[in-house]
């Protein structure tokens, strides 16, 4: 019984967690916005855009993700992939909104991994 419990109060702690770092680059994000506006560089914009849509992406996944680190891993990878690959195809075609999607996406993948992912 005490298995249970302590995997349940790890699972809630992850959880806990995982909200409170979302929650924080979703801050930035928005803290951000006005700071890439204000600088007029497509580079800036796409990396709002890339956070804020991996945050979303997140934010929208996270009931079914409690307790359920390989989900989470998934999505992470996912977005680290996608992140990868956009930032390659951006540079070759040099949009640098593009690029600062994909540093955006990347970037929540980054922080979710060392923060969330065991």
């Amino acid at each position: 019984m005490s298995d249970m419990t302590d995997s349940n109060a790890t699972g809630e702690h992850n959880r806990h967690k995982l909200v409170e770092v979302v929650t924080a680059l979703g801050n930035r994000a928005g803290e951000m916005h006005l700071e890439a506006v204000m600088s007029g560089q497509p580079f800036d914009a796409g990396l709002v855009e890339g956070m804020s849509h991996a945050v979303e992406l997140i934010e929208s996944e996270l009931d079914s993700l409690t307790g359920d680190d390989s989900k989470l891993e998934k999505i992470v990878s996912s977005l680290g992939n996608a992140a990868q690959s956009g930032s390659q195809e951006a540079r070759e075609a040099g949009d640098a909104f593009s690029r600062g999607v994909a540093a955006g996406a990347g970037h929540v993948a980054e922080v979710l991994q060392e923060e969330v992912l065991p």
